[in-house]
């Protein structure tokens, strides 16, 4: 989810342009699965491995998100252990945090 903007080793960033649909019933504000997602992208981005997976996130959401503004995160992968990459990831909607998170990314065997 999110258009993906720049990739580079151990760095991503993806955008997403919030649109109808993506707020909760009536709300203003967009569903922070859709916020998670925005991050598990960019995250993955950073890791850029064929045979990476989502194993375990931990993310702080810091303030309602807007439904009419961009959001942007960025991804910087830290950590290598064995077979897992340790990212942080941060959102943003201008100048402005919108969630934090560290998403722990493992390197599957390929079949």
């Amino acid at each position: 989810i999110g258009l993906p903007v720049a990739r580079e080793s151990g760095y991503g960033r993806v955008e997403l342009y919030p649109r109808t649909g993506m707020s909760g019933a009536g709300s203003d504000f967009v569903c922070g699965a859709v916020v998670f997602a925005v991050g598990s992208h960019a995250a993955m981005l950073a890791v850029d491995e064929a045979t990476a997976v989502l194993e375990a996130a931990e993310v702080r959401f810091v303030r309602p998100v807007n439904n009419d503004v961009a959001i942007v995160a960025e991804a910087n992968a830290r950590i290598k252990i064995g077979n897992r990459r340790h990212v942080a990831v941060t959102g943003s909607q201008g100048k402005e945090k919108i969630f934090e998170g560290d998403f722990t990314v493992c390197l599957t065997e390929s079949r």
